[in-house]
């Protein structure tokens, strides 16, 4: 048996509305009989288990499903600036790094975003000699970089030099899609590099949820496209709205688009609805995976939508992709890269051209007539089980932790 530090300033169970990634591999690791302490940050729409209960100097302890969680006071979530960000940040990492260099465990690991999660692992492995295994969910700083939402030099060399010492302290790294785990590969020498993406969770999809209600205006007959995530710059749900302003000319009346979620564009967007006074785009707040899945069961197809930046396309892992195939949904993608040749190869959807928004409107059109509909959902069901099944992804996990 090992004891394990697992650094996660993001963590929700299925309760939340949050990813659940740490979740199901925590869980995982007590499951195979190892002893699992988490740390964790107070994540907006996350459920930790810990809500019941109090803070005390600055965070909350209980053993919830067998880990020990162990929740700071640090508040965070998509809506905040970039700079209370980069701060929420570092305290989390300073409070992280303190329990890393005075606790007893065998090996400490830590998953990005943000990459400042990494430094206690740093230390830890620096003046501890723990053995280090480092898990990156998103290439930072070319990520936010290219996004423009990083341009100070100093800055960019300062996460450029975190980066580069996380990946030479790590032990193991794990990549979560083929473009980080190639993104890693380019910076470091004679390293472990271990691709593990994120799953689909049946489990969690297809529990039963019998209180909660659709908004009045999706009709049983409508065709509904969902996209369920965050609201921000990354995300770019603009190409929406022109959908739906296209569909409301060309007089479609049996196709919405369910925007469920949170975050920084969520009130512009919104606005933009109603100057083109749409009734087919439709906001929904945030939901657990629970009731997610209710929404999930009654939708005709998911909506994997990001900004047109050449950092996604190969190196980013969505958790909703795989929350749509757990559910059997074709998926509708608009930008290249991995998620959308898989999608071409196994026939569970449609990909469509950047920034065309036209094309993502005749992609709803042809599918709300698709007659073999039936075919891309049951090829969705056959990837998700083939190539994302939780269960083995959370052993292959295991293994390269521990062993």
């Amino acid at each position: 048996m090992s004891k394990v530090l697992y650094i996660c300033q993001h963590y929700s169970n299925a309760k939340g509305s949050a990813g659940v990634r740490p979740y199901i591999m925590s869980q995982k690791l007590v499951a195979k009989g190892h002893e699992v302490t988490l740390l964790c940050g107070s994540y907006g729409g996350s459920e930790t288990g810990l809500l019941e209960q109090k803070f005390v100097k600055g965070c909350r302890i209980g053993n919830i499903e067998g880990v020990k969680i162990i929740e700071f006071e640090i508040p965070y979530s998509n809506k905040i600036s970039f700079v209370l960000r980069m701060i929420q940040f570092f305290k989390f990492s300073f409070k992280a790094t303190w329990y890393a260099l005075t606790s007893k465990y065998d090996k400490i690991f830590c998953t990005s975003t943000p990459l400042t999660s990494a430094i206690p692992g740093i230390l830890a492995k620096l003046f501890r000699q723990k053995e280090f295994i480092l898990e990156i969910r998103d290439l930072w700083p070319e990520l936010p970089v290219e996004m423009g939402v990083i341009s100070n030099k100093l800055i960019i060399f300062m996460l450029s030099t975190l980066e580069k010492i996380s990946y030479s302290c790590a032990d193991k790294l794990i990549g979560l899609a083929p473009g980080i785990c190639q993104g890693i590969d380019m910076k470091t020498n004679n390293k472990k590099i271990f691709l593990v993406p994120n799953g689909s969770d049946k489990k969690i999809f297809f529990s039963k949820e019998n209180n909660f209600k659709l908004p009045n205006n999706i009709k049983d007959d409508d065709f509904l496209a969902v996209y369920a995530g965050t609201l921000g710059l990354a995300n770019y749900l603009d190409p929406l709205i022109s959908v739906g302003n296209i569909l409301k000319q060309k007089n479609v009346k049996n196709i919405k688009i369910l925007i469920i979620g949170d975050g920084r564009e969520k009130k512009r967007l919104a606005n933009q609805c109603k100057v083109l006074e749409l009734d087919n785009v439709i906001f929904l707040d945030p939901v657990n995976k629970i009731r997610l899945g209710k929404i999930f069961r009654r939708a005709n197809a998911g909506l994997q939508i990001l900004a047109d930046i050449k950092a996604f396309h190969y190196g980013t892992s969505p958790n909703k992709f795989f929350d749509y195939l757990a559910v059997g949904l074709p998926v509708i993608v608009n930008y290249e890269g991995w998620v959308a040749d898989l999608i071409n190869e196994y026939k569970c959807g449609i990909s469509v051209s950047p920034n065309k928004p036209e094309y993502l409107a005749e992609a709803l059109i042809r599918l709300s007539k698709d007659k073999n509909l039936d075919d891309m959902s049951q090829n969705s069901t056959y990837l998700s089980k083939l190539k994302f099944n939780w269960d083995q992804l959370s052993d292959d996990w295991v293994n390269i932790v521990i062993n």
